[in-house]
């Protein structure tokens, strides 16, 4: 992790994340960035009524406003504990803000993009066309999503993995990033088809439904034991398991049952959530769960 950059809205929400940046960029030595995007649907009429009282017209009053930006940017840094200015750098784009911040990661190179949800609000960030969707299918790099209200250094990494390729992205991210973590795998064999069946079929039937389950879970097991041993760093994996049930359920249950303080997602990086691992539980797992959460775009 050399370059984190943070995405502020220079709400009140984006104070924890602020916080988490600043602690990630000082465990690794990294450089820091905070960027803030302003929208660009202001017409110059409206810039000009904005600061008509300062008698600026549409050129000043944008300058003047970035340099507002600027100074609320300090300010919320301040506020989460940087000790001097000389420990972030600051930019203020216009435009849309996903695009915005997408831009400045691109161009910039960051190698985490850190920005902040409140918690009960994950699932209409996620779902309704917000920031943190859309960077996560325009951008190809690593999102922290803060929802802890007291940022710490990561402790336990939940890491639910399928054997794929971005399984692998998000076991190595997680790695660099919480070094010092517990990585924990999970991987869950969907059984509630088969339950549905199992409840409804004649004895017969749910007798082979039952066979057919221990079957799948036993496949997965050994899935799981080649990909943990196919690993560059086997040892990093404190525990892994596989479980049954509704894959998103399972996980938000084992994230609160073995205290992970950050749950890491591998995601396609495709518009809507539409390729998210396990898709649509993906998106069940980052509104449910009560930790952090690390999308991890699969390498493009």
């Amino acid at each position: 992790m050399q370059r984190i950059l943070f995405a502020t809205d220079l709400t009140d929400r984006a104070a924890a994340a602020a916080r988490q940046a600043l602690s990630l960029a000082a465990a690794h030595g990294a450089e820091l960035r905070v960027v803030h995007a302003i929208e660009a649907d202001l017409e110059e009429e409206t810039l000009e009524r904005i600061f008509q009282g300062q008698g600026q017209g549409a050129q000043e009053a944008a300058q003047a406003l970035v340099q507002a930006s600027e100074e609320q940017i300090r300010a919320q840094m301040q506020a989460a504990g940087a000790e001097d200015t000389a420990s972030y750098d600051v930019r203020c784009r216009w435009g849309q803000p996903y695009a915005e911040i997408a831009a400045e990661a691109q161009e910039w190179q960051a190698s985490l993009v850190v920005i902040g949800v409140h918690g009960q609000r994950v699932l209409r960030d996620l779902v309704l066309g917000s920031t943190v969707e859309r960077l996560v299918h325009q951008l190809a790099r690593p999102i922290l999503v803060v929802k802890a209200e007291e940022p710490a250094l990561y402790r336990r990494v939940l890491i639910p993995v399928d054997g794929s390729e971005r399984s692998r992205q998000a076991v190595a991210v997680s790695d660099r990033m919480a070094p010092q973590a517990e990585l924990q795998l999970l991987s869950v064999f969907d059984s509630t088809g088969i339950a549905r069946v199992l409840g409804t079929g004649s004895e017969g039937n749910r007798v082979g439904m039952a066979h057919a389950a221990a079957e799948g879970r036993e496949q997965r097991e050994e899935q799981l034991e080649a990909f943990v041993a196919e690993m560059d760093s086997p040892e990093r994996i404190a525990h892994y398991e596989v479980r049954s049930g509704h894959p998103g359920k399972v996980i938000v249950e084992a994230a609160s049952e073995w205290g992970a303080d950050l749950v890491a997602l591998g995601t396609r990086g495709l518009s809507r959530w539409e390729g998210a691992l396990l898709g649509s539980v993906a998106r069940r797992v980052a509104h449910e769960v009560e930790r952090d959460v690390l999308l991890v775009p699969e390498a493009r």
